[in-house]
């Protein structure tokens, strides 16, 4: 099989966790929902529609956290424009009333992306991102985040079943790991992410991922894994 590799980072991201109101957290990574957005985005698919085109039946992806997690807060003002616009007696107008509500916020996070290439929206993939092109504009998470992409490369990769315990560099699926040993000096954490959304964004399914937040590999038997060999990492699809 072929592996499309390339890294997606930038100053800050967020990805709301569904679960949260009035203070909105992030997941420590990307989701798959997520992902599906970014790629859509890179190719040019509309967002009414990329939902139906990319989505966890279309494509076997994974990811790898290469910055250590780090979290922070800010206050974002936040405006309703559909009511809190007025006109004042000159013409012009202005913002009535803002609401401050804290964001928490993922600083300088990295990662690297995993896409079989198995069709011609992968095979469109991997020409935008060898070209350095996007169609529509990367964010990580919420408009404003903006993101860079580069390219690692295209590489042939293998599907392996183990019964010793290896080095994993991508989070992993919770239900595809058979035995984990956890590690001195490494974080390790445990996220329910969003797996399959509707166009109307219902979410449908969710999956525990596995992760390791200091950017470090988990040692575990999987139950199966794919070794991209050119770039000595061991990854499993999500």
């Amino acid at each position: 099989m072929e592996i499309i590799v390339f890294d997606i980072f930038g100053d800050y991201g967020h990805f709301r966790k569904y679960w949260t109101t009035t203070s909105p957290l992030t997941f420590s990574f990307i989701p798959p929902t997520a992902l599906y957005g970014i790629i859509a985005a890179i190719i040019g698919i509309d967002k009414n529609e990329y939902l139906k085109i990319i989505n966890y039946q279309t494509i076997k992806f994974s990811q790898r956290i290469i910055n250590p997690i780090n979290k922070t807060r800010m206050g974002i003002n936040l405006v309703n424009t559909k009511d809190n616009i007025k006109i004042n007696k000159d013409g012009n107008w202005f913002i009535k009333d803002r609401t401050q509500i804290r964001f928490e916020f993922l600083k300088n996070p990295h990662f690297r992306i995993y896409i079989q290439k198995i069709d011609e929206n992968t095979e469109k993939l991997e020409t935008f991102l060898k070209e350095n092109k996007n169609f529509y504009t990367i964010s990580l998470g919420l408009s404003e985040l903006i993101a860079k992409v580069k390219y690692i490369g295209t590489f042939e990769a293998s599907e392996n079943i183990t019964e010793n315990e290896i080095d994993i560099h991508s989070i992993i699926p919770e239900e595809k790991i058979k035995y984990i040993k956890f590690e001195e000096g490494k974080k390790y954490i445990k996220e329910r992410v969003p797996l399959n959304i509707t166009v109307e964004r219902k979410i449908l399914s969710f999956k525990d991922i596995i992760a390791e937040i200091n950017a470090d590999t988990i040692k575990c038997i999987p139950e199966k894994y794919i070794e991209v060999k050119e770039t000595g990492e061991n990854i499993v699809f999500i």
